[in-house]
């Protein structure tokens, strides 16, 4: 492919940041795909122990439990949304959280061989990664329009710099490993 075309998964010597080379769109994707897929199943896992101990210190059955949780969200969808904000992070942090501290990767940016860096071509401090991870996990959690945000937030990524708008707001870069 070209280096003229934005969804190139090629790198080209323009690619460089402070010595390491940008991580191509595709690398960027197939890691956070990979990362989605951990996560999502360990919040499903979650999720179902959470509602057995609900169910087993209700007593009142499954069903009732359920329908309990809904009317319970329904009733203050920004506390819901602040509390799927807050179990999305605890969730990162359980599976993600050492290997970022340690190296600045998810198990998808490490499978992929790639990583976050500062904008001195470092490894991040913890908060940082927390930060943009926060931005990642916020943005589409907004009501109304927050799948458009967080679509939006990504087209940055076609831009020369390959960055994201968490990757903005957190001072980050993802480039390849040496």
């Amino acid at each position: 492919m070209s280096q003229s075309n934005p969804i190139s998964a090629t790198s080209t010597g323009a690619d460089r940041f402070r010595g390491y080379y940008l991580a191509n769109r595709l690398e960027r994707l197939g890691a956070y795909v990979f990362d989605i897929m951990i996560s999502f199943f360990l919040g499903v896992s979650l999720f179902f122990v959470c509602l057995i101990a609900v169910v087993a210190g209700n007593g009142d059955g499954m069903l009732d439990s359920i329908k309990a949780i809904e009317a319970m969200m329904s009733a203050n969808p920004i506390a819901t949304t602040l509390m799927s904000i807050a179990f999305s992070l605890v969730c990162l942090l359980l599976v993600h959280g050492y290997p970022l501290y340690k190296n600045g990767q998810t198990w998808g940016k490490r499978f992929f061989k790639i990583k976050i860096v500062d904008a001195e071509g470092a490894k991040p401090p913890f908060w940082k990664i927390v930060l943009r991870y926060l931005a990642i996990s916020a943005i589409p959690m907004l009501p109304l329009f927050g799948g458009y945000a967080w679509l939006v937030s990504c087209l940055p990524i076609f831009a020369p710099q390959r960055r994201c708008l968490h990757d903005y707001i957190a001072g980050t870069r993802v480039v390849c490993e040496r």
